[in-house]
């Protein structure tokens, strides 16, 4: 099975749901690498700083996110740019990509690739899993190349 986690949390809010979200999305991606997957993590926008966090010895989720570290693609250069973490995800580094160009932006991580060709995808609010046909369809998955089966393109 293939499964890309885009992780969109703000790490400076600090609230319950934004750690829980991350903490979750890398124990989801914990669990799928021991089961021999494969995983991308990306981080857009106010997510793109949460490696600058995560890197930090002291941070709860250090030893978590270092076991994943390995599936960790990209994040986006836009939103980075936008939420001030392009230096942070350089530091950590993590490639900052460009892909998907929207004016007034150097342009954004891409995630349309993700989506095409996909039978199958799931929206578990902050995690987006793009599935192959090994995959089971559940009651909360949608068939169709997007969101809630919209098409794609």
């Amino acid at each position: 099975m293939k499964t890309a986690i885009i992780i969109l949390a703000d790490p400076k809010s600090n609230s319950d749901e934004a750690n829980g979200r991350a903490f979750n999305a890398l124990a989801l991606a914990q669990e799928l690498l021991r089961a021999g997957d494969a995983v991308e993590i990306n981080f857009i926008g106010a997510g793109t700083r949460w490696p600058g966090e995560l890197t930090k010895l002291g941070h709860p989720f250090n030893g978590l996110y270092n076991s994943v570290r390995a599936a960790v693609k990209a994040g986006s250069c836009g939103c980075a740019a936008a939420f001030g973490a392009t230096e942070s995800l350089q530091a950590c580094g993590i490639p900052v990509t460009k892909e998907n160009a929207v004016a007034g932006t150097p342009g954004l991580l891409s995630i349309r690739h993700y989506l095409a060709g996909t039978i199958q995808l799931e929206k578990r609010r902050t995690v987006w899993r793009a599935c192959g046909d090994e995959t089971k369809t559940s009651s909360r998955a949608s068939t169709g190349g997007g969101p809630n089966g919209a098409p794609t393109n």
